[in-house]
């Protein structure tokens, strides 16, 4: 599962569905999936969204591009899609996690 955890790594800016992956590392999608979460502790969905929104993570805390463009950098072409994720993943929306962010460095 390496592998596929380095491709989802590597491709996480595009858009990236995990029959490529699985197809990737020449499993089937059903028996990929059941594998990633035994190995890996996510399912392949989660811990692409995980891979995103580190990354917009660092983007939030490290530059000033707005939130639109940190979502299409880190693979999201809808802004709403991205917050809602970003939101499961860490409990607040992007700007709520970075003007707290610039107020605990601060």
């Amino acid at each position: 599962m390496e592998k596929a955890a380095m491709y989802i790594q590597l491709n996480f800016v595009r858009k990236l569905a995990i029959k490529e992956v699985a197809e990737h590392v020449h499993m089937s999608l059903k028996h990929f999936g059941r594998v990633f979460k035994k190995q890996v502790g996510l399912r392949p969905k989660a811990y692409l969204r995980l891979i995103r929104v580190e990354k917009a993570k660092k983007l939030l805390t490290d530059s000033d591009m707005k939130v639109t463009g940190i979502a299409l950098d880190v693979g999201y072409a809808d802004l709403r899609h991205f917050e809602r994720d970003f939101k499961k993943v860490v409990g607040l929306l992007p700007m709520e996690y970075r003007s707290g962010k610039t107020r605990s460095n601060a």
